[in-house]
């Protein structure tokens, strides 16, 4: 497994293999969400951080990398829905 998704797993392969996308969604200017999508972002928030120490056990950086992207993008996501909440 080399990064969650809010549907499923992506199962690349080999950790050695560099994937283009990282999740790319989430920095796509397409992509849209809402305060109602909270809980999806927390949770692969959580399994994304999971990931992190899998890989951080398991000395595959390229997933550390990508899975690092993957967090800060969800954390500014949850961030802004969070003070869009309490405005």
């Amino acid at each position: 497994m080399s990064q969650a998704l809010p549907n499923g797993l992506c199962a690349l392969p080999s950790p050695q293999q560099r994937c283009p996308h990282a999740n790319a969604c989430l920095t796509c200017v397409h992509f849209r969400t809402h305060k109602d999508y909270l809980p999806q972002h927390r949770e692969q928030l959580i399994n994304t951080n999971k990931i992190i120490a899998t890989a951080k056990t398991n000395g595959w950086q390229r997933q550390i990398e990508m899975n690092e992207t993957v967090k800060t993008n969800l954390e500014n996501i949850i961030h802004t829905l969070e003070d869009d909440n309490h405005e």
